[in-house]
């Protein structure tokens, strides 16, 4: 029998939109790393505002371009802590059952949200030199 060495744990973590949920998150990370002994993936995360389709979505954010930020601070925060190996978006989609998304139901990206993001993206190696 061969056994698998895993390098890395998985999580799901959902933050909330504030500056402390951000400093819990990361924090819970760090703890939960130390007792699991590995790296960390967060396998499932995301973060929603009120859209036409589910105009009752209520998380502190009130805008796609605030998704953006916070998207775009959430992760800045976790970058830099050496146990980290990246996440997992959740949601591409909006639908009923989700509630949330990078795209509208009507396939159309939110470009509020997914401008900021693209931008962070598209500079992340710069971010960690």
């Amino acid at each position: 029998m061969q056994t698998m060495n895993i390098q890395w744990s998985t999580e799901q973590y959902f933050a909330g939109p504030t500056e402390a949920d951000g400093k819990t998150m990361v924090d819970d990370f760090a703890r939960w790393q130390v007792i699991a002994g590995k790296r960390v993936l967060n396998a499932d995360i995301g973060n929603w505002t009120a859209t036409k389709l589910n105009p009752n979505r209520k998380t502190g954010l009130p805008s796609q371009a605030a998704r953006g930020q916070d998207y775009a601070d959430s992760l800045a925060a976790l970058m830099t802590q050496p146990w980290f190996i990246g996440w997992h978006w959740c949601a591409y989609v909006e639908n009923t059952g989700r509630g949330w998304g990078i795209k509208e139901p009507w396939d159309e990206p939110y470009q509020d949200f997914a401008g900021p993001i693209s931008a962070f993206n598209h500079a992340i190696y710069d971010r960690v030199k």
